[in-house]
């Protein structure tokens, strides 16, 4: 499998997001995971001049699943008394993470592996 830089992810993560570096260990396990699934279906082996894109593309899924989680978060308050209170704020944070995703992913579509199972019946 593709050995993807964790550190040059966690930089591009953080300018992406927004997030200041000092917090950037709470997100350790977040950039391992989008490492994971994007070198996990990245042709093997690749150059290395493809590695900043399959970076990026890491970055990016690390994004989108930080947004998120983030949005799940904030989608439930507490009330003082204690119940549990929907937020519906609204906000266009999942439609630009998801753009982030599908065009990072189109960028690396070349060394792309799409294992994605399609099941068609055949008349008979």
């Amino acid at each position: 499998m593709v050995y993807i830089d964790r550190t040059k992810v966690m930089m591009l993560f953080l300018r992406l997001s927004g997030i200041p570096d000092d917090e950037r260990h709470d997100y350790d396990d977040m950039i391992e995971n989008a490492c994971f699934y994007i070198a996990k279906h990245a042709v093997d082996p690749v150059v290395v001049s493809d590695l900043e894109r399959l970076e990026f593309a890491s970055a990016a899924v690390a994004v989108y699943d930080n947004t998120l989680m983030r949005l799940i978060n904030d989608k439930t308050l507490c009330t003082q008394d204690g119940r549990q209170a929907l937020n519906y704020k609204d906000t266009d944070a999942y439609k630009y993470a998801q753009k982030l995703r599908e065009h990072a992913i189109a960028c690396i579509s070349d060394i792309w592996v799409d294992d994605s199972f399609s099941f068609a019946a055949v008349e008979g």
